[in-house]
């Protein structure tokens, strides 16, 4: 198998920085109080997004290593580039977390949870850098969305940052929000 072109590979890594940063300037200058800050109480607070995200990349990253298969042919990238220009999908579609990556405060703080995500992000980075394989050429499986193939899971990893920064903009309108 042929691996990963270096150009898919700098694309995808220079991608996983950059929803990394825009992800970390979301919670920027928001307290422990704000961090914790529920609009409802079905809600997540800011903590939750940041420790859901932390739990949830490694799953699907380990999706990828360790629970994919060959494929016979590469797929277009069409819909791995509908991921990647999705911005992290639609705020209005809803979806429950698999109960494993739903959050629970197992992090403490949100500091403490920021730092796991940064770390997780990190071994993802270091993982495409190394990659060997072509990723069009290797199916799995998400665990809402169904069968993928590697590189359209990757194209969500990259963007589901994304999503979680517009909850947090949302969470920082909802009425209620402490004020520093």
């Amino acid at each position: 198998m042929a691996p990963m072109d270096s150009t898919d590979r700098n694309s995808f890594t220079e991608r996983l920085r950059e929803t990394r940063d825009a992800f970390v300037a979301s919670v920027q200058g928001v307290s422990e109080e704000q961090g914790r800050f529920k609009a409802g109480p079905e809600g997540w607070s800011i903590q939750d997004c940041v420790e859901h995200l932390a739990l949830a990349e490694p799953g699907l990253l380990r999706q990828i290593c360790e629970n994919s298969t060959a494929a016979d042919s590469p797929v277009s990238r069409e819909r791995e580039t509908a991921i990647l220009n999705s911005g992290g999908g639609n705020r209005q579609e809803k979806f429950k977390a698999p109960e494993k990556v739903q959050p629970t405060g197992r992090f403490g703080s949100l500091a403490e949870a920021l730092r796991q995500f940064t770390a997780v992000r990190e071994r993802t980075i270091a993982f495409v850098a190394g990659c060997d394989d072509d990723l069009r050429m290797r199916s799995t499986v998400h665990p809402l969305r169904g069968p993928m193939r590697c590189s359209e899971l990757l194209a969500f990893i990259v963007v589901h940052p994304l999503r979680h920064a517009a909850q947090i903009r949302e969470i920082k309108a909802s009425a209620g929000y402490p004020v520093n």
